[in-house]
């Protein structure tokens, strides 16, 4: 229970920090869509319905003010979340990838090597070497 409420903490924090650099209400809603169903596949077309707008609009706004397409902006926040777990908690890569929606594992261990340089499992052990030599 306490991890849950951990994970829903710092995503409010996140989408306050990033919500500060954006100007447009549906870019806004987009990334508050994002972070708060990190747990499910994002659909661009549920967003747009949020909006009330197109899906191709939407997407045009969104790529104009982040400079990233929605789809990958999911992506990195689903990849910046997913090491921030590695780092402070147990949970199994396994654990960690269905509970942000990745389909398999394995596409998860794929995007986050491709984002972060390095597989989650590596990426587990340096942070906590990192944490070790901070003691």
């Amino acid at each position: 229970h306490l991890h849950d409420i951990m994970c829903e903490d710092y995503a409010t924090r996140m989408k306050n920090i990033h919500n500060k650099e954006i100007k447009s209400r549906h870019t806004v809603t987009t990334v508050n869509y994002i972070y708060d169903h990190l747990n499910t596949k994002i659909l661009v077309s549920d967003i747009a319905l949020k909006c009330n707008v197109s899906q191709e609009h939407l997407s045009r706004i969104f790529k104009a003010e982040t400079g990233m397409s929605i789809s990958d902006y999911a992506m990195h926040v689903r990849i910046d979340t997913a090491a921030r777990m590695l780092e402070y908690t147990d949970l199994s890569v396994a654990q960690i990838a269905s509970q942000l929606a990745f389909s398999s594992q394995s596409h998860f261990t794929e995007m986050f090597r491709k984002l972060k340089g390095t597989t989650p499992s590596l990426f587990r052990n340096s942070s906590k070497k990192l944490h070790v030599a901070d003691i």
